[in-house]
């Protein structure tokens, strides 16, 4: 973890060892060594998350400024500091009895909690991956509809075509790095990086090309890339020529499915369709109307039959938390329709 050297990390794993777990983060600054857990320290455990699991504890308290312009954190080291002090310089009384150290705990500053993408994105800058989870898995059943290949499978273009002349691709990710420049001509141009839960790879765009797309070089947007492998317009001929990654759309993943879903399908086996498990569906289904279409594949294996039924009912809103909701039933599929 960036900013946590090894000889923290010796005190910290001793004292526990020592003294059991910390119970607080005012336990932890009561024990903890100031001259080797420095204030370096105490943030990067903050946003590497090590005091997540105190109750009423969150990373954005940490960095909250104070009255005197400083951060919560630093209040809490001076509490520390302050608790040691008097605890040195506490007597023993004729029982050989502790005279006690009274040092109030600060209150807890009430700020707002980091939105989940901040979070991690800070978390990442300390630990190197993230750990939490990844930003993507708020978009899983966006990806699993519309995306078709992991970025890691652009990392050798000439696999990724299989011996053919072109390959289209449909993959999604974080946009990092993005960068816009101009060119000896005086054109602008410009290249981003994008990266999903197995890898990455930078994407360079010039032109028309560039222009189209300039709104999505910015860092930290969550993106679906549509695309095809292939060799440039000027050597299509030339098979000695290096394969590059043309983009033709990018969407923010948080549009897609207002943007291109058609519909939705839900499928199930008669013998599961009960009024129970149908009224679980009713609910889930009219808690979001909306004018995607909606049609039922319902399949016999005994007679080895399938119906595809339109809903009478109207249709839906397509969003991630009907998805989410779908999910959860134990006797339907949930597909979103792109057509």
């Amino acid at each position: 973890m960036k900013g946590v050297g090894a000889a923290a990390v010796d005190f910290l794993l001793a004292d526990r060892a020592d003294n059991g777990p910390y119970t607080s983060v005012f336990d932890a600054a009561r024990r903890l060594d100031l001259r080797v857990v420095n204030k370096g320290t105490w943030e990067s455990l903050a946003l590497g998350g090590a005091f997540d699991r105190f109750e009423g504890v969150h990373r954005a308290m940490f960095f909250a400024e104070e009255a005197d312009g400083r951060p919560f954190v630093e209040r809490l080291r001076r509490y520390g500091q302050a608790y040691q002090d008097q605890l040195n310089s506490a007597q023993v009384s004729l029982f050989g009895e502790d005279s006690g150290v009274d040092t109030p705990e600060p209150a807890l500053p009430q700020v707002p909690t980091w939105n989940n993408l901040e979070l991690l994105k800070r978390e990442k800058e300390v630990i190197g991956i993230y750990v939490s989870s990844h930003p993507l898995d708020a978009y899983r059943f966006e990806l699993r509809t519309f995306r078709k290949q992991s970025v890691g499978e652009l990392a050798s273009l000439e696999t990724f075509v299989q011996g053919k002349g072109s390959r289209d691709f449909v993959v999604a990710g974080i946009v990092t790095n993005a960068q816009v420049r101009t060119t000896r001509t005086g054109r602008e141009m410009g290249s981003f990086v994008l990266e999903d839960e197995e890898g990455a790879t930078e994407f360079v765009l010039f032109g028309q090309q560039f222009l189209d797309q300039r709104s999505f070089f910015v860092n930290d947007l969550m993106v679906l890339v549509r695309g095809r492998v292939q060799r440039p317009a000027w050597a299509r001929d030339d098979n000695q020529a290096k394969l590059v990654a043309d983009i033709h759309k990018i969407q923010l993943l948080s549009e897609v499915f207002d943007r291109e879903a058609r519909g939705l399908t839900l499928f199930a086996a008669v013998q599961d369709i009960t009024p129970e498990t149908w009224g679980e569906l009713a609910q889930i289904l009219r808690a979001s109307p909306g004018t995607q279409r909606l049609q039922f594949h319902i399949g016999d294996a005994a007679s080895q039959t399938q119906l595809r039924l339109p809903s009478r009912a109207g249709g839906v809103q397509i969003t991630r938390e009907l998805l989410a909701n779908l999910d959860e039933l134990k006797h339907f599929h949930a597909a979103v329709r792109l057509d």
